[in-house]
């Protein structure tokens, strides 16, 4: 296994816990228990029933989904802005999962960038290599030299 293939294999499963614990995160601040006073007393609602309405009509699966789906847009800095955070709690969800996916971002991209700058480096090291043993089947006038060509 590669050292690339296990570094895909590693950010990608990172990815997808990051994403998981946002999710689970946000849904689990939107619960009544997190609301304050002020909100109560105001009638706010949170994410979920403003999307799905005060019944539990919906599956557990499908408000969990819809939670991911808002993780993954707010990590990959697309916020569509179709789901957002209502109360103080959900907000406050919302602002770490913003900072945490901006620094994971930079944190991939960087590793990206190293990735790519290393794979550069071991192609020119193998063409240096290529270049000198050429010049030394040239010099020593061997028959391999034309197949080195």
């Amino acid at each position: 296994v590669s050292t690339q293939s296990t570094w895909v294999v590693k950010h990608t499963a990172a990815l997808l816990l990051l994403g998981h614990f946002l999710a689970c995160g946000f849904y689990f601040f939107s619960t009544e228990d997190f609301r304050s006073e002020q909100e109560k007393e105001l009638g706010s609602v949170s994410w979920i029933e403003s999307n799905f309405g005060g019944g539990r009509d919906n599956s557990t699966y499908f408000r969990y989904m819809t939670a991911l789906y808002w993780s993954f847009t707010t990590l990959t800095t697309v916020g569509y802005g179709d789901i957002s955070a209502r109360t103080s709690a959900e907000r406050t969800a919302a602002l770490f999962g913003m900072v945490f996916g901006t620094f994971f971002f930079s944190f991939v991209i960087a590793s990206c960038a190293g990735l790519i700058q290393s794979i550069s480096r071991g192609e020119l090291a193998n063409s240096a290599r290529m270049e000198d043993m050429r010049t030394f089947a040239r010099e020593h006038n061997l028959p391999m030299y034309s197949a080195l060509i």
